[in-house]
């Protein structure tokens, strides 16, 4: 039997699959390998928190954005999201074209963090990272710190 251009051509690209699904080499480009450095390795339970609440509303204005002729929406009212919930406060603003989502805990007290900060560019992070992306979250002694939160089966 004689290979056929259709069965070269499927060999081919079976061959690209698996070229392009091998694992990653155990180094990392320089660019990874140092935003690793400057996240904290353990996640916090408080961050990890406000990061499921930064997570869906980022998701949902960007939704929202897709739909509507890429035009933000102006405020959390617009996306139909309440700005206080019994834990947390909310708040939506808006650089540019660039959203900024900011929780913050109403009561902070014995709280390893007091809020959390995101972009919509953790929404990529977060799919191309396995789920993994960073929030920008500030201490109760003021200072900011960046943490690695993960993002499990769709939910955090």
């Amino acid at each position: 039997m004689r290979p056929t251009l259709w069965s070269i051509g499927l060999a081919g690209a079976t061959l690209l699959a698996v070229l392009a699904c091998r694992d990653r080499p155990a180094t990392q480009s320089r660019q990874d390998a140092a935003a690793d450095a400057e996240v904290p390795a353990e996640i916090d339970s408080d961050a990890q928190l406000l990061s499921r609440e930064l997570f869906d509303i980022v998701d949902r204005t960007m939704s929202y954005a897709s739909s509507h002729q890429n035009r933000l929406p102006s405020s959390l009212h617009t996306l139909g999201i309440d700005s206080l919930t019994a834990i947390t406060a909310r708040s939506l603003t808006l650089s540019g074209k660039t959203p900024l989502v900011t929780v913050v805990f109403r009561r902070p007290g014995g709280r390893s963090v007091t809020s959390c900060r995101a972009t919509d560019e953790i929404l990529e992070e977060s799919m191309m990272r396995g789920g993994q992306f960073t929030v920008t979250c500030t201490l109760p002694t003021g200072e900011g710190r960046p943490f690695r939160v993960i993002r499990r089966g769709g939910r955090l």
